[in-house]
């Protein structure tokens, strides 16, 4: 599951920000400051010193504005990806299709994001900063986003809104 792959136990609590909480559930009470602390510290490790049991690398986005160094997060620093492509049982064992690994790859490249699609938050802020006073607090809205085949090209270019959930990248 998605917490293994980040070296949770099935006995261990989700970590969880204050600011997650209050955004996805405003009807519910808040979490205790101590599952703040632990959903901080959970973080704060996962990005910049991975537990043995994590089996991917993701880029410390809380970080300073430094350039990423080539391989230094991602599918090259992952034990996930390391232990299929080195180990002679798993390269026996695991059978996947040049599709399905490509995407397994551009996933954990892309910062193995939980859910399928990205938040777009502008509007939530918006309607935040504005109040009640404007009808209330909007809550973001889950965003599809249509990469490119980063193998044939880097996804970069002009963002555009594809319709009115999907965004895409014009090179």
């Amino acid at each position: 599951s998605y917490r293994t792959l980040f070296g949770l136990k099935p006995s261990e609590p989700t970590p969880v920000s204050k600011g997650f909480w209050s955004i996805w559930h405003p009807n519910e009470a808040p979490k205790s400051e101590e599952t703040y602390a632990a959903g901080k510290t959970f973080l704060k490790n996962v990005l910049r010193a991975p537990a043995p049991a994590q089996l991917i690398s993701v880029a410390d986005y809380t970080g300073g504005a430094e350039v990423t160094q080539l391989a230094q997060f991602g599918s090259p620093r992952s034990k996930l990806i390391r232990t299929l492509q080195e180990d002679a049982e798993h390269r026996r064992e695991v059978k996947m299709s040049r599709a399905d690994w490509l995407a397994l790859v551009t996933w954990i490249d892309l910062n193995a994001q939980y859910w399928g699609t990205f938040i777009e938050k502008d509007g939530h802020f918006a309607s935040k900063r504005a109040g009640a006073k404007a009808g209330g607090v909007v809550a973001p809205r889950r965003v599809q986003v249509e990469f490119p085949d980063p193998w044939r090209q880097p996804p970069s270019g002009n963002w555009f809104w594809q319709d009115e959930t999907t965004v895409a990248v014009r090179p």
